[in-house]
Protein backbone atom coordinates (compact mmCIF):
# COMPACT_ATOMS: atom_id res chain seq x y z
CA UNK A 1 0.00 0.00 0.00
CA UNK A 2 0.69 3.67 -0.67
CA UNK A 3 1.79 5.69 2.82
CA UNK A 4 1.81 9.44 4.02
CA UNK A 5 3.20 10.37 7.54
CA UNK A 6 1.14 12.39 9.51
CA UNK A 7 3.82 14.39 11.46
CA UNK A 8 0.48 16.02 13.60
CA UNK A 9 -0.63 12.64 14.46
CA UNK A 10 2.80 10.77 14.58
CA UNK A 11 0.92 8.42 12.66
CA UNK A 12 0.47 6.91 9.10
CA UNK A 13 -2.54 6.72 6.73
CA UNK A 14 -2.22 4.09 3.74
CA UNK A 15 -4.24 3.31 0.39
CA UNK A 16 -4.25 1.40 -2.48
CA UNK A 17 -3.57 3.19 -6.30
CA UNK A 18 -4.75 1.08 -8.72
CA UNK A 19 -4.65 2.27 -12.63
CA UNK A 20 -4.19 5.03 -14.42
CA UNK A 21 -6.43 8.05 -15.93
CA UNK A 22 -9.10 10.28 -14.06
CA UNK A 23 -8.79 9.25 -10.42
CA UNK A 24 -11.61 8.14 -8.36
CA UNK A 25 -11.78 7.75 -4.48
CA UNK A 26 -13.18 4.98 -2.77
CA UNK A 27 -14.33 5.29 0.87
CA UNK A 28 -15.47 2.55 3.09
CA UNK A 29 -18.06 2.08 5.65
CA UNK A 30 -17.67 2.73 9.63
CA UNK A 31 -14.15 1.76 10.74
CA UNK A 32 -13.69 -0.71 7.80
CA UNK A 33 -10.67 -1.57 5.68
CA UNK A 34 -11.59 -0.50 1.96
CA UNK A 35 -9.85 -3.43 0.23
CA UNK A 36 -12.58 -5.78 0.70
CA UNK A 37 -15.54 -4.08 -0.61
CA UNK A 38 -13.43 -1.80 -3.03
CA UNK A 39 -10.93 -3.96 -4.36
CA UNK A 40 -12.47 -6.06 -6.92
CA UNK A 41 -14.63 -2.74 -7.72
CA UNK A 42 -11.45 -0.98 -9.07
CA UNK A 43 -9.67 -4.26 -10.69
CA UNK A 44 -13.33 -4.21 -12.83
CA UNK A 45 -12.67 -4.24 -16.40
CA UNK A 46 -15.71 -1.63 -16.37
CA UNK A 47 -13.23 1.20 -14.74
CA UNK A 48 -10.43 0.67 -17.31
CA UNK A 49 -8.94 3.55 -17.83
CA UNK A 50 -9.65 5.11 -14.13
CA UNK A 51 -7.20 5.61 -11.41
CA UNK A 52 -8.69 4.14 -8.26
CA UNK A 53 -7.50 5.23 -5.23
CA UNK A 54 -8.79 3.06 -1.98
CA UNK A 55 -8.31 4.55 1.02
CA UNK A 56 -7.96 3.24 4.67
CA UNK A 57 -9.40 5.70 7.64
CA UNK A 58 -6.66 6.68 10.21
CA UNK A 59 -7.58 4.36 12.93
CA UNK A 60 -8.62 1.38 10.44
CA UNK A 61 -7.36 -1.18 7.75
CA UNK A 62 -3.54 -0.38 6.97
CA UNK A 63 -3.59 3.11 8.87
CA UNK A 64 -2.10 3.47 12.08
CA UNK A 65 -4.16 4.18 15.06
CA UNK A 66 -3.05 7.26 16.27
CA UNK A 67 -4.46 8.42 20.04
CA UNK A 68 -4.60 12.59 19.20
CA UNK A 69 -6.90 11.95 16.33
CA UNK A 70 -10.33 12.98 17.12
CA UNK A 71 -12.43 10.91 14.45
CA UNK A 72 -14.60 13.80 13.36
CA UNK A 73 -15.81 13.49 10.14
CA UNK A 74 -13.90 16.68 9.12
CA UNK A 75 -10.71 15.72 10.38
CA UNK A 76 -11.09 12.67 8.25
CA UNK A 77 -12.21 14.68 5.22
CA UNK A 78 -8.83 16.75 5.87
CA UNK A 79 -6.81 13.69 5.95
CA UNK A 80 -7.98 12.76 2.62
CA UNK A 81 -7.02 15.92 1.62
CA UNK A 82 -3.52 15.85 2.80
CA UNK A 83 -3.19 12.40 0.76
CA UNK A 84 -4.75 14.58 -2.43
CA UNK A 85 -2.06 16.77 -2.20
CA UNK A 86 0.50 14.40 -1.62
CA UNK A 87 -0.54 13.02 -5.12
CA UNK A 88 -0.75 16.19 -6.54
CA UNK A 89 -4.77 15.42 -7.65
CA UNK A 90 -6.73 18.93 -7.79
CA UNK A 91 -10.21 16.76 -8.57
CA UNK A 92 -11.61 14.03 -8.07
CA UNK A 93 -14.46 11.83 -8.72
CA UNK A 94 -15.74 10.42 -4.78
CA UNK A 95 -17.60 7.48 -4.37
CA UNK A 96 -18.24 6.91 -0.58
CA UNK A 97 -20.16 3.70 0.70
CA UNK A 98 -22.15 3.85 4.21
CA UNK A 99 -19.67 5.84 6.56
CA UNK A 100 -17.94 6.83 3.63
CA UNK A 101 -20.28 8.39 2.31
CA UNK A 102 -21.48 10.66 4.89
CA UNK A 103 -17.28 11.22 4.64
CA UNK A 104 -17.44 11.61 1.28
CA UNK A 105 -20.44 14.70 1.78
CA UNK A 106 -18.22 16.17 4.50
CA UNK A 107 -15.45 16.43 2.18
CA UNK A 108 -17.60 18.16 -0.58
CA UNK A 109 -18.95 20.13 1.74
CA UNK A 110 -15.46 21.78 2.98
CA UNK A 111 -13.47 21.72 -0.25
CA UNK A 112 -15.94 21.62 -2.70
CA UNK A 113 -13.32 22.48 -5.33
CA UNK A 114 -11.56 19.16 -5.10
CA UNK A 115 -14.82 16.89 -5.31
CA UNK A 116 -15.65 16.34 -9.17
CA UNK A 117 -18.64 14.30 -8.88
CA UNK A 118 -19.89 12.63 -5.49
CA UNK A 119 -21.79 9.21 -5.74
CA UNK A 120 -23.00 8.17 -2.20
CA UNK A 121 -23.96 4.63 -1.26
CA UNK A 122 -26.42 4.43 1.38
CA UNK A 123 -24.51 6.68 3.40
CA UNK A 124 -26.05 8.98 6.48
CA UNK A 125 -27.59 12.09 5.68
CA UNK A 126 -29.46 13.06 8.39
CA UNK A 127 -28.74 12.53 12.00
CA UNK A 128 -29.96 9.41 13.67
CA UNK A 129 -27.59 6.55 12.91
CA UNK A 130 -27.64 3.95 10.90
CA UNK A 131 -28.78 0.16 12.44
CA UNK A 132 -25.07 -0.49 13.37
CA UNK A 133 -23.68 3.13 13.75
CA UNK A 134 -26.49 3.69 16.19
CA UNK A 135 -26.23 0.34 18.07
CA UNK A 136 -22.67 1.11 18.78
CA UNK A 137 -22.72 4.98 20.14
CA UNK A 138 -25.93 4.30 22.35
CA UNK A 139 -24.62 3.23 25.43
CA UNK A 140 -21.60 5.66 25.33
CA UNK A 141 -18.08 5.67 25.27
CA UNK A 142 -16.85 4.10 28.81
CA UNK A 143 -19.19 1.19 28.34
CA UNK A 144 -18.58 0.52 24.67
CA UNK A 145 -15.06 0.44 25.46
CA UNK A 146 -15.31 -1.93 28.37
CA UNK A 147 -18.89 -3.99 27.39
CA UNK A 148 -19.71 -2.92 24.31
CA UNK A 149 -16.96 -3.95 21.62
CA UNK A 150 -16.10 -7.29 23.39
CA UNK A 151 -19.63 -7.97 23.12
CA UNK A 152 -20.49 -6.95 20.03
CA UNK A 153 -17.79 -9.03 18.55
CA UNK A 154 -18.17 -12.27 20.48
CA UNK A 155 -22.05 -11.78 18.56
CA UNK A 156 -20.38 -11.56 15.18
CA UNK A 157 -18.19 -13.78 15.67
CA UNK A 158 -21.18 -16.38 16.64
CA UNK A 159 -22.96 -15.35 13.68
CA UNK A 160 -19.93 -15.78 11.29
CA UNK A 161 -19.55 -19.15 12.59
CA UNK A 162 -23.17 -19.72 12.22
CA UNK A 163 -23.04 -19.38 8.39
CA UNK A 164 -24.48 -15.53 8.61
CA UNK A 165 -23.88 -13.60 5.49
CA UNK A 166 -21.93 -10.71 6.36
CA UNK A 167 -20.50 -11.43 9.75
CA UNK A 168 -17.37 -12.62 9.37
CA UNK A 169 -16.64 -9.62 7.11
CA UNK A 170 -17.65 -6.81 10.46
CA UNK A 171 -15.10 -9.36 12.49
CA UNK A 172 -12.26 -8.92 9.95
CA UNK A 173 -12.45 -5.60 9.64
CA UNK A 174 -13.18 -4.23 13.29
CA UNK A 175 -10.35 -6.39 14.56
CA UNK A 176 -8.04 -4.42 12.17
CA UNK A 177 -9.93 -1.21 13.94
CA UNK A 178 -9.17 0.86 16.65
CA UNK A 179 -12.21 0.45 19.18
CA UNK A 180 -12.27 3.84 20.05
CA UNK A 181 -12.12 4.97 16.37
CA UNK A 182 -14.99 2.56 15.78
CA UNK A 183 -17.09 4.53 18.83
CA UNK A 184 -16.23 8.12 17.81
CA UNK A 185 -16.97 7.15 14.04
CA UNK A 186 -20.69 5.83 15.02
CA UNK A 187 -21.27 8.69 17.62
CA UNK A 188 -20.21 11.37 14.49
CA UNK A 189 -22.47 9.55 12.27
CA UNK A 190 -25.73 9.64 14.69
CA UNK A 191 -24.80 13.08 15.85
CA UNK A 192 -24.78 14.82 12.36
CA UNK A 193 -26.41 18.29 12.19
CA UNK A 194 -29.96 19.00 11.37
CA UNK A 195 -29.12 20.82 8.28
CA UNK A 196 -27.39 17.97 7.00
CA UNK A 197 -29.79 16.93 4.36
CA UNK A 198 -30.14 20.23 3.06
CA UNK A 199 -26.66 21.15 2.95
CA UNK A 200 -26.07 17.89 1.06
CA UNK A 201 -29.00 17.71 -1.72
CA UNK A 202 -27.64 22.23 -2.35
CA UNK A 203 -24.24 20.61 -3.30
CA UNK A 204 -23.42 22.14 -6.77
CA UNK A 205 -21.54 19.22 -8.20
CA UNK A 206 -23.56 16.45 -10.17
CA UNK A 207 -24.28 13.50 -7.27
CA UNK A 208 -26.20 10.65 -6.94
CA UNK A 209 -27.72 8.29 -4.28
CA UNK A 210 -27.34 4.36 -4.31
CA UNK A 211 -29.73 2.70 -2.63
CA UNK A 212 -29.92 -1.43 -2.56
CA UNK A 213 -33.02 -2.62 -4.02
CA UNK A 214 -33.88 -5.27 -0.69
CA UNK A 215 -33.93 -1.68 1.64
CA UNK A 216 -36.94 -0.15 -0.95
CA UNK A 217 -40.02 0.00 0.46
CA UNK A 218 -38.75 0.11 4.26
CA UNK A 219 -39.16 2.82 6.63
CA UNK A 220 -36.46 5.40 5.65
CA UNK A 221 -33.99 6.10 7.97
CA UNK A 222 -31.21 8.03 7.77
CA UNK A 223 -28.49 6.27 5.15
CA UNK A 224 -31.77 4.58 3.33
CA UNK A 225 -34.23 7.72 2.86
CA UNK A 226 -37.06 7.75 0.34
CA UNK A 227 -36.33 7.85 -3.21
CA UNK A 228 -38.62 10.06 -4.20
CA UNK A 229 -37.11 12.79 -1.17
CA UNK A 230 -34.23 12.89 -3.13
CA UNK A 231 -35.96 13.36 -6.81
CA UNK A 232 -37.65 15.98 -5.43
CA UNK A 233 -34.27 17.91 -4.23
CA UNK A 234 -32.95 17.05 -7.84
CA UNK A 235 -30.65 13.58 -6.72
CA UNK A 236 -30.84 10.83 -8.59
CA UNK A 237 -31.85 7.94 -6.70
CA UNK A 238 -29.89 4.56 -8.57
CA UNK A 239 -30.67 1.42 -7.07
CA UNK A 240 -28.51 -1.58 -7.53
CA UNK A 241 -30.86 -4.98 -7.86
CA UNK A 242 -31.20 -8.03 -5.75
CA UNK A 243 -28.64 -5.93 -2.91
CA UNK A 244 -28.74 -4.82 0.86
CA UNK A 245 -26.82 -2.56 2.65
CA UNK A 246 -23.45 -4.37 1.26
CA UNK A 247 -24.28 -3.66 -2.47
CA UNK A 248 -20.90 -4.22 -3.95
CA UNK A 249 -20.43 -7.31 -2.97
CA UNK A 250 -24.24 -8.55 -2.40
CA UNK A 251 -24.39 -7.93 -6.45
CA UNK A 252 -20.83 -6.85 -7.73
CA UNK A 253 -22.06 -6.86 -11.50
CA UNK A 254 -25.27 -4.42 -10.16
CA UNK A 255 -22.88 -2.30 -8.49
CA UNK A 256 -21.23 -1.97 -11.39
CA UNK A 257 -23.56 -0.82 -13.78
CA UNK A 258 -25.14 1.06 -11.20
CA UNK A 259 -21.12 3.26 -10.83
CA UNK A 260 -20.88 3.37 -14.78
CA UNK A 261 -24.09 5.49 -14.46
CA UNK A 262 -23.29 7.70 -11.55
CA UNK A 263 -19.64 8.06 -13.01
CA UNK A 264 -21.33 9.76 -16.22
CA UNK A 265 -23.55 11.92 -13.97
CA UNK A 266 -26.03 9.84 -12.92
CA UNK A 267 -29.77 10.21 -14.71
CA UNK A 268 -32.65 13.11 -14.38
CA UNK A 269 -34.34 12.64 -11.28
Amino acid sequence: MSVLYLDEYDAAIRWLDIGTGDPILFLPGLSMPVAPGFAAVAADPALHGRRCILLDYLGSGQSDHPKGFNYALSAHAATIIRVLDHLGIQSIDVVGHSMGGTVGIVLALTHPDRVRRLIVGEGNIEPGGGLMSLRVSQKGKAAFLADGYPSLMSNLRQKAIAGAVGADRLVSGWRQADPVGIYANAKALVDLPGDFFDRFVSLAMPKSFVLGEQNLGNTPTPDTPDPERLKAHGIAPLIVADAGHAMMLDNHRGFMEVLVTALQDGLPA
